[in-house]
């Protein structure tokens, strides 16, 4: 959620705050290291680790596997700072490991000085990625700042983790997600507001979803194009995008999920989207196999409506908010699954690609109150389906079913009282490993936990 009134106020902060909202360093890099391996804690296969309490998104990828390898990124515990709201910082730390050895870690850096940022939950939390040539690329501290801030790689030395400006003079991106594909190449999706007016009561946000490719080959990235438009100019009313997911297929395809809000930017969306590019063709094309002339709009609802996959509008009591896609060779082309909201239910729902069109939305689990976080992820395996998400005062569920079956089945992977529960899944060492981030607990913790399921 992005409300305006403090979004211009951290405009302010950042034409204050100079190297891309930096902050002067207060650890070196071996101290935050050792502060990190000091708290953690590993339980056979569990490991435990203490984050900053700002370490909380949606729409993230903060896990990403690569040559037997997993790799993590999340806020790391930062201090004090007036030069910030509420006064917080965090440093953004990537820990890797394989199964044989203990975990290695590598902090964000800048100039080689450990770099640091003010704290805003639900925006500047990191995505990652790893090309074909095992460099890490991460995602951090991205909410409209200048310069495409802020992106991080190892390309120049694999010790060091420093910052970027490969996005200079492209906008100003938020909600940056990730995925490498078969080639080793990397796809990255953004929104982009390049117009922001500081000290305006109403800021023109043009909320533009793009894309853009790694070449790990080349080490080279360029902007594939703008998949998605903002129609302001065009319906007189803003409809900023909101990305979802991204995922890449065995055949180079690379499936994008998308939401949008209205008038304004807002944790309430609508019209849930989806759209293909085919990296051998380089076109866009809609669910049917339409070819695109991107970017598409608002507009393409009347012409193409197998584009949206939930159609909640404005015009009815429902919004949605979180969704997450895969894709399989058998089942899901794509399945999708998303949150519902409305006055009185609280609902995740399950919608595929079958036969032509997408299916009635099914739904997976109902609640009278509002009691599950936004956050949601899936995956499937051989026959049957998985959907993860988070209960308040309860902690992660995992809820499945065969294909063949339409009886949904519960189950607690891992239980908190936090007071707020963000989880991203994917697969490594074939099976599913779980992030669940737990910000602040009883015990006044905030700790991310990552577990392999069984």
């Amino acid at each position: 959620m992005l409300i305006i009134n403090k979004c211009v106020h951290i405009f302010i902060i950042l034409l204050l705050i100079p190297g891309c909202n930096s902050e002067s360093q207060k650890l070196t890099d071996s101290e935050l290291t050792a502060n990190i391996t000091q708290k953690a804690q590993v339980d056979e296969k569990i490991t435990t680790f203490a984050i900053d309490d700002s370490n909380r998104a949606g729409w993230w990828k903060p896990i990403a596997s690569a040559n037997d390898t997993l790799y993590i990124a999340f806020n790391s515990e930062g201090e004090l700072s007036s030069k910030c709201e509420s006064n917080s910082t965090h440093y953004v730390t990537v820990a890797f490991k394989n199964n044989e050895e203990n975990w290695q870690y590598l902090n964000a850096q800048e100039h080689s000085k450990l770099w640091r940022s003010c704290d805003n939950f639900g925006h500047k939390q990191p995505s990652i990625a790893v090309d074909g040539s095992g460099v890490v690329h991460l995602f951090a501290d991205m909410h409209n700042d200048i310069e495409g801030c802020c992106y991080f790689n190892n390309l120049q030395s694999s010790e060091e983790l420093e910052l970027k400006y490969n996005f200079k003079n492209q906008g100003r991106f938020t909600y940056p997600i990730a995925a490498t594909s078969t080639s080793g190449d990397i796809y990255l999706i953004v929104r982009n507001l390049p117009h922001i007016i500081p000290r305006a009561d109403i800021v023109n946000y043009e909320g533009a979803g793009e894309l853009y490719l790694w070449k790990h080959q080349l080490k080279k990235w360029s902007k594939v194009s703008t998949f998605a438009e903002n129609t302001k100019s065009k319906h007189g009313f803003d409809a900023p995008v909101y990305p979802d997911d991204i995922y890449i297929d065995r055949y180079g395809v690379v499936h994008i999920l998308w939401q949008w809000s209205i008038n304004t930017t807002s944790a309430k969306r609508y019209y849930g989207s989806y759209i293909t590019y085919n990296e051998n063709t380089q076109s866009f094309y809609f669910a049917d196999g339409s070819l695109i002339t991107p970017p598409v709009s608002l507009e393409n609802i009347q012409s193409h409506p197998n584009m949206i996959y939930e159609s909640s509008s404005p015009n009815k009591d429902a919004y949605i908010q979180m969704a997450k896609l895969v894709v399989d060779s058998t089942y899901c082309s794509p399945c999708v699954a998303y949150r519902e909201i409305n006055a009185s239910k609280h609902q995740i729902k399950l919608t595929r690609w079958e036969q032509g069109k997408w299916s009635k939305p099914e739904v997976v689990l109902s609640s009278s109150n509002n009691t599950t976080f936004s956050t949601l992820d899936i995956t499937t395996d051989e026959d049957s389906i998985a959907i993860y998400y988070a209960v308040k005062n309860e902690g992660a569920f995992v809820i499945k079913r065969k294909f063949t079956s339409s009886t949904w089945q519960s189950e607690l992977l891992q239980s908190s009282s936090a007071e707020d529960i963000r989880l991203s899944v994917i697969s490594f060492d074939d099976k599913p490993t779980l992030y669940l981030s737990s910000l602040v607990n009883e015990q006044k913790l905030s700790e991310l936990l990552i577990q392999p399921i069984d």
